[in-house]
């Protein structure tokens, strides 16, 4: 089970006539998204359910970054483990095979990425201020 969040740069060229070198933005959207990653993955870790501490405690990201775009996925790195019943736990299984039985869900994920989400207008102030910095290098 994994959670993926992405930047794609497009118009390159109309940019860099604008700013005058858009590499220059290559770092702060680096920063910014390795920082809202370790924010998902943090609340991910947050919302898991704990009986054994396995589920908490097998999150992981990595921030995969190309000429002209990133991509961060937030990831159970524990299925070798035995950590096997992450996706069951987050969209519902049922323990028994009895039809009346509900099913059980426990969702972590969705209630994680809801709360990413509210601190998006401060991962965007710190992305504005590296970029301000980045500009103002000579």
């Amino acid at each position: 089970m994994s959670a993926q969040l992405g930047v794609t740069i497009k118009g390159l060229k109309e940019l860099n006539k604008k700013l005058g070198n858009a590499k220059k933005l290559r770092n702060p959207a680096e920063k910014y998204l390795e920082r809202a990653t370790v924010t998902l993955k943090n609340f991910v870790r947050i919302y898991s359910p704990v009986r054994t501490t396995h589920l908490r405690g097998s999150w992981n990201h990595t921030l995969k970054a190309t000429k002209y775009d990133a991509v961060a996925r937030v990831f159970n790195t524990a299925t070798n483990k035995g950590v096997h019943y992450a996706v069951p736990l987050e969209f519902g299984v049922n323990l028994t095979p009895s039809s009346s039985d509900p099913r059980i869900q426990i969702p972590f994920l969705a209630p994680a990425y809801e709360k990413m989400r509210e601190k998006l207008g401060e991962l965007n102030r710190k992305l504005g201020a590296d970029i301000k910095k980045e500009f103002k290098k000579r």
